[in-house]
């Protein structure tokens, strides 16, 4: 299954002025951050979502790109380095499944202060928020009502400011695997689902080669990304006298909320990523729970 995770939003500044004498502390930083979660609630309010949780560790690692993106003059959901936001975020110590926005100002000469940083802030959020189907993969992030956690990444100077909004689904807890592994190696992959009423449908293992580093024109010319179309899949093994369609019985092992699989690398190096489905009932389809990434090399 083909999904599209996220999308960009750009948008160029000539100049800004603030009267503001108000300094940008890492508190008043805080608050910023904490405004745009507060713009998310409502929005989702109006829904019946339920709210987003802030996530610290996911505003931190958000903070990360933003700086690059700023500092290198670029905006894309990729990295110089080649790795899209899943790769990113797993790598960083988050294995939840993640839904990126980011949305950009650029600038001749942005004015730097606490006025200026809200106001631009909130008319990134009210462009993302704003958009009209089709074109609104950013909306439908923010209004995703399996998304549990945000963070809110920031970062601005003269030349601009980057914000990233990633949406994160926090019900499954695995148990550490290694970032890396080489070739031809396998992992133990234990995991508990965290909320009751959730059961594992299947686990997928998401293949694309090793990232390599991109220029800054290739960043440019990005837009959404998903993940890769090679997929295997591990079900859920059944009682003795049951068998899927194809004959088997699945592998997956399931005990109470526990399960756990050992994943097989084969010996072709990439980027493989772990996902964990989960299904309710009476829900029509069932959604990803983790991104967990594991570079094989």
């Amino acid at each position: 299954m083909r999904l599209v995770l996220g999308i960009l939003l750009l948008s160029v500044l000539v100049g800004t002025q603030s009267e503001s004498d108000r300094e940008l502390t890492e508190k008043s930083i805080r608050e910023l951050r904490l405004m745009v979660v507060e713009f998310i609630n409502q929005d989702r309010e109006k829904t019946s979502a339920p709210p987003v949780v802030y996530s610290e560790p996911l505003s931190l690692l958000a903070d990360e790109h933003c700086r690059e993106m700023l500092r290198e003059g670029y905006t894309s959901h990729w990295n110089r380095a080649g790795w899209k936001p899943y790769m990113r975020y797993s790598q960083g110590g988050v294995t939840d499944h993640t839904s990126e926005n980011i949305s950009s100002l650029n600038s001749t000469h942005f004015e730097v202060s606490f006025d200026s940083v809200k106001a631009a802030l909130t008319e990134r959020h009210e462009g993302l928020i704003g958009e009209e189907p089709p074109y609104d993969q950013h909306r439908r992030n923010i209004l995703d009502p399996h998304h549990t956690h945000v963070g809110i990444g920031v970062a601005f100077s003269k030349a601009g400011l980057r914000m990233i909004q990633i949406f994160a689904r926090r019900y499954v807890s695995l148990e550490p695997i290694p970032a890396r592994q080489g070739p031809s190696s396998s992992v133990q992959l234990k995991g508990k689902v965290l909320v009751p009423g959730y059961d594992l449908q299947a686990i997928s293992v998401f293949y694309e080669p090793l990232p390599e580093e991109m220029s800054l024109a290739q960043l440019m010319g990005t837009y959404s990304y998903a993940l890769p179309a090679d997929e295997k899949i591990y079900r859920t093994r059944l009682p003795s006298i049951m068998r899927y369609a194809d004959g088997t019985r699945g592998s997956v092992e399931v005990r109470g909320r526990s399960f756990s699989q050992t994943i097989s690398f084969p010996s072709r190096k990439g980027v493989y990523t772990l996902v964990v489905w989960l299904e309710k009932e009476n829900e029509v389809r069932g959604f990803t729970a983790t991104n967990a990434t594991v570079f094989v090399e």
